[in-house]
């Protein structure tokens, strides 16, 4: 009947810039999707799931025990992920997938309600490559994961939805930040904690002063509460107090994830060179390892401006070998960006991916072009790549490659004296 109801574990997927790899090239991105999903339905199926709604880049499943929904769901991203490493599928794709357990409305072979917007919710906050979940599911199935590493979210704010929702996601290698989402997640254990904080006259009351001086008592705990509610009230002095804190490893592994998401929090007010500065810290480990691939929201967010953040968010994404080809496309570009302005390691890095023969993108002109440009900026090791690459290139392409790279070099300079 059409007004049954059901209690299910609903799994929703979807496919990360979909849109964008159909503008490319609409034909290959239909032919690799379903190739990927000749192996995902199947396997849905093989753990009791069942598929009720399908988009053009999405997929809707229920399953009767949340342990099969979550295996299922792990399976499904380390799959890809190996599939997308060894390029067996072009263009390769990532998912984002998302559970919850509600009650539904049974509709034909549909199912409606707000447990399906839930985890479609949860699904579009969830990691590139990542596999999140409601508390609701965590609680089913923790037991059953335990050589998994679940990481608690906190509470997310959902559009639309007025239900508080405590979410978790799995550890699976590979994934990378949801960039448009990472700033709009904050946790109500963090709020609750940093208001108490707020509230209690020993740090309340304190300036940056204080701080430094119990910075140098060796109460770096005290420190790091006092910086952080100056940072919140907007104080400038504050966020380089507390980052010069990171830097220096000063910051107590209790407060690791406070200072990360205060800086998050606050983002769009840092200046790019914080924003870079901070991102650096975080991809050297600095606030542990868990915080890593927040430094591609901090970098991504001071590209617009900032040419040593498009070169580390350039490099880090041609570095991680689930980067997709769109977003090769978008590292080369920061990259370029980047070298036009005398940044030679990013030169470097260029000269290198063009020259590479096992990429779609060789090109010995262009990589040519950028390793003459690091070599006249005197760099030791581009004479050692020029000299290996010119051996395979015949007199002509040798003698035009040099005119472009000579014209290239003079762009750069007048480029750099009219910053």
């Amino acid at each position: 009947m059409d007004n049954d109801r059901k209690l299910t574990t609903i799994f929703a997927l979807d496919i990360v810039g979909y849109s964008a790899l159909v503008g490319a090239n609409e034909q290959e991105a239909i032919n690799a999707l379903r190739n990927y999903r000749k192996l995902i339905d199947p396997f849905i199926t093989k753990n009791n799931g069942r598929i009720f709604n399908t988009g053009g880049d999405s997929i809707f499943a229920d399953f009767s025990s949340p342990v099969n929904g979550l295996r299922c769901a792990i399976f499904i991203q380390r799959m890809v992920y190996d599939l997308n490493l060894a390029e067996k599928i072009k263009p390769s794709m990532r998912f984002r997938i998302g559970l919850h357990i509600g009650d539904v409305l049974i509709q034909g072979n549909d199912l409606l309600g707000e447990a399906v917007n839930i985890a479609a919710r949860i699904e579009q906050m969830a990691d590139y490559g990542g596999v999140s979940m409601s508390e609701s599911i965590y609680l089913h199935t923790k037991n059953s994961f335990e050589n998994e590493r679940f990481i608690d979210g906190g509470f997310p704010v959902f559009k639309n939805i007025k239900e508080s929702i405590h979410v978790y996601s799995i550890e699976i290698a590979g994934t990378i930040p949801n960039p448009n989402l990472i700033q709009k997640v904050s946790a109500q254990s963090y709020q609750e904690t940093v208001k108490g904080w707020m509230k209690d006259p020993e740090y309340a009351t304190k300036k940056i002063m204080d701080a430094q001086n119990f910075k140098r008592s060796g109460q770096h705990d005290k420190a790091v509460k006092i910086l952080i509610i100056r940072v919140l009230k907007g104080e400038m002095d504050a966020n380089e107090e507390l980052i010069s804190m990171v830097e220096k490893k000063l910051i107590p592994q209790d407060f690791h994830n406070f200072v990360v998401d205060t800086f998050v929090m606050v983002s769009k007010k840092l200046n790019s060179n914080d924003q870079t500065k901070f991102g650096l810290l975080l991809s050297n480990y600095a606030l542990g390892k868990d915080n890593k691939f927040k430094s591609l929201y901090f970098w991504k967010m001071a590209s617009n401006i900032n040419d040593e953040a498009k070169f580390h968010l350039g490099k880090a994404l041609l570095e991680d070998p689930t980067t997709s080809v769109n977003e090769t496309k978008e590292a080369i570009t920061y990259l370029t960006d980047a070298a036009m302005m005398k940044n030679i390691p990013a030169a470097v890095i260029l000269g290198l991916f063009y020259s590479d023969k096992n990429r779609d993108e060789y090109d010995e002109s262009t990589a040519f072009k950028w390793l003459w440009v690091a070599r006249e900026f005197k760099d030791s090791k581009a004479q050692v790549y020029l000299e290996a690459l010119v051996k395979t290139m015949n007199k002509a392409t040798f003698v035009n490659s040099k005119i472009v790279a000579e014209s290239l070099v003079d762009q750069i300079r007048w480029n750099v004296s009219n910053k």
